[in-house]
């Protein structure tokens, strides 16, 4: 469980980073003389920034509700009638 909690929190502070810095880069599938795999940058719309925040929103609502799932119930205690 630690390590998709992990892998979990990795995914959101890169869709944070990825909105907060409003572009990314990705390969194009070209190679460079030099062999090495070809970046290019891309830029993000507003909606697209909103999409990424959702996206680690998203993430964090799953880990909560698993913290909540894992935890012990807690006891329920009557409660006390008053005359």
């Amino acid at each position: 469980m630690l390590d998709f909690r992990a892998k979990a929190e990795q995914f959101i502070k890169y869709h944070h980073k990825i909105a907060q810095d409003g572009m990314g880069a990705r390969p194009t599938g070209y190679k460079l003389q030099s062999g090495e795999q070809e970046i290019e940058n891309y830029y993000l719309t507003d909606s697209q920034i909103a999409g990424e925040m959702k996206k680690a929103a998203g993430i964090q609502e799953m880990l909560d509700y698993l913290d909540r799932m894992l935890e012990p119930p807690k006891p329920i205690t009557p409660k006390k009638k008053t005359a």
